[in-house]
């Protein structure tokens, strides 16, 4: 009878002493040598130098041509540092170059809004300068295109824009296909720059590059740019090709 007794209430008492056990357990202060990880920083800055083209550009009006591009900030937030420009190797002392100095916010999970200000140079004949407000937009489109596109406000062209998409292709974890295309546009014609109203020019261009490693890649290519409307007209006038193709080779870089 007795041991009967006993049966009955362990039955009943189980699930309590059960309950109380389990948690009795899980209480972090049982086991207090437990070192969980510290969180993850994730407001750490970085930052990026691209050297995305310095290239040698055979043809009529052959040129040394580059593209810079750097970044320091953190996932939200960066400071970005453009420039790009050209300069001839048959016309001696004549050029341009772009630089840009905006402030880029996270806008949507592959794009950045960016604002701030570039400086345009020409020089040649006359040395021209430049300064106009930026609004742009950069980051990873439909079908893996890198795009950039930005506006640009005030100056001797009023508006202006310009619009540039980039695609690789892997042919193997070192060997790249770069599909790259660009164009421009300005509302006001521009003596000193050489660019009509309307649509200035198109340029494709296909780079492939072999990289020696991650940081370092020497390539080879041809470019096909052509020029229209009044842009055309500066073209002639200037004793230039309004559109054909040439050779490229350079090198890309980044750390």
């Amino acid at each position: 009878m007795t041991l009967q007794f006993l049966f009955i209430l362990s039955f009943f008492f189980s699930p309590i002493t059960q309950a109380a056990t389990s948690e009795s357990l899980t209480q972090s202060n049982l086991n207090p040598n437990v070192d969980w990880p510290k969180p993850v920083d994730d407001s750490e800055n970085f930052g990026l130098t691209l050297l995305e083209r310095l290239e040698y550009e055979s043809g009529q009006d052959s040129s040394v041509n580059w593209d810079l591009i750097a970044w320091r900030g953190g996932d939200f937030n960066r400071v970005w540092i453009k420039s790009e420009g050209s300069y001839s190797l048959v016309k001696r002392n004549r050029g341009q170059t772009d630089f840009q100095l905006l402030y880029g916010k996270l806008v949507s999970a592959f794009f950045d809004a960016q604002i701030g200000a570039r400086i345009e140079q020409a020089w040649g004949d006359q040395n021209s300068t430049r300064v106009s407000g930026v609004l742009g937009l950069q980051g990873l489109s439909l079908y893996f295109f890198e795009l950039e596109a930005a506006l640009f406000l005030g100056g001797s062209s009023g508006v202006s824009a310009r619009i540039t998409g980039t695609k690789d292709f892997l042919f193997t974890q070192k060997t790249i296909l770069q599909f790259r295309a660009e164009s421009s546009a300005s509302a006001t014609k521009s003596e000193e720059f050489e660019t009509g109203a309307g649509i200035n020019d198109l340029s494709l261009s296909l780079r492939l590059r072999y990289e020696l490693k991650r940081e370092l890649a020497p390539y080879i290519g041809v470019n096909s740019t052509t020029l229209y409307g009044e842009t055309q007209d500066f073209g002639r006038r200037g004793g230039g090709e309004n559109a054909g193709w040439s050779a490229i080779a350079g090198l890309r870089a980044w750390y």
